[in-house]
């Protein structure tokens, strides 16, 4: 396994626990062809309590945030996160 590389404001990098059930239907939604791309990136926002992947708007399975200005930025990703992320070892 790849380590990953993040930005250089040190983010955290929590594996998101999605429970098992919750993974089998949205893996069914996902692949099903008779459900339009919105209600498919509804209904992962609704079962994962967040947003898609953001590169491929699957089913996330990492989360990155970075705090900073008393704001803090949410990023999520499923395995896009090492062709994102994987270049530099940081942690």
């Amino acid at each position: 396994m790849s380590t990953l590389r993040i930005r250089p404001d040190k983010g955290t990098v929590p594996e998101l626990n999605i429970p098992k059930y919750k993974l089998e239907v949205l893996e069914k939604i996902v692949s099903s062809d008779r459900i339009m791309e919105q209600t498919k990136n509804q209904i992962i926002r609704k079962l994962t309590d967040g947003s898609s992947c953001c590169i491929c708007r699957g089913i996330p399975s990492h989360e990155i945030r970075y705090t900073g200005d008393g704001a803090t930025v949410i990023e999520r990703y499923c395995w896009c996160i090492e062709r994102v992320y994987s270049r530099e070892q940081v942690l």
